[in-house]
């Protein structure tokens, strides 16, 4: 047992459990690689001011660190060396995603945001209108697409390389969470408390669950199987990829 305490006041901590070292981004605009089995810290690297929080993600040998103010920065894991640097025009609030050789993030307006995982050169954006208060940005990927429910409250799939729009469906009341793929399935659920399970290639509607209350946590995929909650006191589980 260890105990790891950055210096200053820090009051959220988001750290990518997975590979050695453990990394940590902090609220005081931070990034710390530490030992998993010492909490000894090897690096740190700023990435902003103090008191914004750090969002990251792991991909190989690079960790990608985006602070709230839009500045991503791609670091080396085991020497926190910086790779490169790069600015996205927006708040961000939430983990980014890689996948394929491409770093995704969203801001809080509702603009997905595609960059090079090797230059952080920037490859396409893609805007949605904000009909939200307030907004996470979340996506899934599978068969080439990328999957976000929009600001507006609508579910896009969009292409993984261009991100141009394949197939849009508004949400009843809007979404209540990311979406989640499995194989040709993608699933998310809207503000009314219904799971919306879809073709993830065309968009067809393949069923619709109504849990009877509202759900607030991303359904999960697990043994052939989503789950989900709702403020009913249920868990529900349908097959994740039906006929």
């Amino acid at each position: 047992m260890w105990t790891f305490r950055p210096d200053g006041d820090v009051l959220n901590l988001d750290p990518v459990l997975t590979g050695d070292p453990l990394l940590v981004g902090a609220d005081q605009g931070l990034v710390h690689a530490l030992d998993p089995a010492t909490g000894t810290e090897r690096w740190h690297h700023r990435t902003g001011p103090p008191g914004e929080r750090v969002h990251l993600t792991r991909a190989g040998t690079t960790v990608h660190a985006i602070g709230a103010g839009g500045t991503a920065h791609a670091l080396d894991t085991a020497t926190g060396r910086l790779r490169w640097k790069a600015r996205i025009p927006g708040a961000v609030t939430s983990r980014p995603l890689v996948a394929g050789g491409i770093l995704y993030a969203g801001d809080s307006d509702g603009t997905t945001y595609a960059l090079d995982t090797a230059t952080g050169t920037p490859l396409w954006h893609f805007r949605t209108a904000r009909d939200e208060p307030t907004y996470t940005w979340s996506a899934a990927t599978g068969d080439g697409l990328l999957f976000t429910a929009g600001a507006d409250g609508t579910l896009y799939a969009l292409d993984r390389t261009t991100g141009t729009r394949r197939w849009s469906l508004p949400l009843p009341k809007g979404r209540a969470t990311g979406p989640v793929v499995a194989g040709d399935a993608v699933h998310v659920t809207a503000r009314d408390g219904t799971l919306h399970t879809l073709d993830a290639t065309t968009g067809a509607v393949r069923s619709r669950l109504p849990t009877g209350g509202t759900t607030t946590t991303t359904p999960v995929i697990g043994d052939g199987f989503v789950y989900v909650g709702s403020s009913n006191g249920n868990l529900y589980a349908l097959p994740a990829r039906p006929s």
